[in-house]
């Protein structure tokens, strides 16, 4: 390598570049480039878990339980109309199962209302 610094390397060593000496740059770039692969590796990890979601569903007794395996209960109604948006236990956000009230069939037809 040359002693004289591109502006594409002096763009990637950025904060660096003022205390790089020219027979070191290799070796700067080197840890760039290897910071620049985790934080993209971090990135695409981060990217999934802000798809990840964690299923709340409603019992008849107003108790949630959640996918992750735990239970809340909320004074009235549930977690959207409380404005809880995430788990409080695994941090994923939140989807509502609301309890739905089994239709019991009518005695004298068997038909359901």
């Amino acid at each position: 390598m040359s002693d004289i610094l591109t502006s594409e390397q002096i763009a990637m060593i950025g904060f660096e570049a003022p205390y790089v000496r020219p027979d070191d740059a290799d070796a700067a770039i080197q840890r760039l480039v290897e910071t620049s692969l985790a934080l993209h590796a971090q990135l695409a990890v981060l990217a999934q878990e802000k798809e990840a979601t964690c299923t709340w569903t409603g019992d008849d007794d107003g108790l949630w339980t959640t996918e992750c395996g735990h239970a809340y209960s909320f004074v009235w109604d549930g977690p959207e109309d409380n404005g809880q948006k995430f788990c409080g236990y695994c941090g994923k956000r939140l989807i509502q199962v609301a309890y739905v009230e089994p239709v019991e069939p009518n005695e004298d037809t068997g038909a359901t209302p």
